[in-house]
């Protein structure tokens, strides 16, 4: 992507003849230089680790809106526990970005939820029902 900006940036100052033109080309340039700092900037964010920062593997508290804690054990093998209410259930999950799709024992059908960072707070969402949300904190 910014190789294709750069070299549309070069194009253009190659079309350029007069001296409004060029200047007009510097501050083409500089345009491109500053989206390519902010394209640098959004590629600092690995999506391929969880939103923390650090390795989706790992044991989490999620809190509910109402106050419900769920526990969350996600495995590196794609396996995952959750306790709620003392009570443990067995899936697996997939990943894309910070899409996580858990199939629950006894589900045919998988259930997705994204993880967004607003400040320090972690939220994970269900993309097909947003009042199922919940604050999520890194135990282990």
């Amino acid at each position: 992507m910014k190789k294709l900006v750069l070299l549309a940036a070069l194009a253009a100052l190659g079309a350029c003849s007069s001296n409004e033109a060029a200047d007009d080309a510097a501050l083409d340039n500089a345009a491109v230089d500053n989206a390519m700092v902010a394209d640098d900037t959004a590629a600092d964010v690995d999506m391929s680790m969880a939103p923390d920062g650090k390795p989706d593997a790992g044991t989490y508290t999620l809190t509910k809106d109402d106050g419900t804690v769920m526990n969350l054990t996600i495995n590196a093998d794609g396996t995952l526990t959750t306790s709620v209410d003392g009570v443990e259930t067995k899936g697996t999950y997939t990943k894309k970005d910070w899409t996580y799709c858990l199939t629950m024992e006894g589900q045919t059908e998988a259930t997705c939820y994204t993880d967004t960072m607003d400040g320090t707070t972690w939220r994970t969402t269900n993309d097909a029902d947003p009042t199922d949300s919940y604050v999520v904190v890194r135990t282990s």
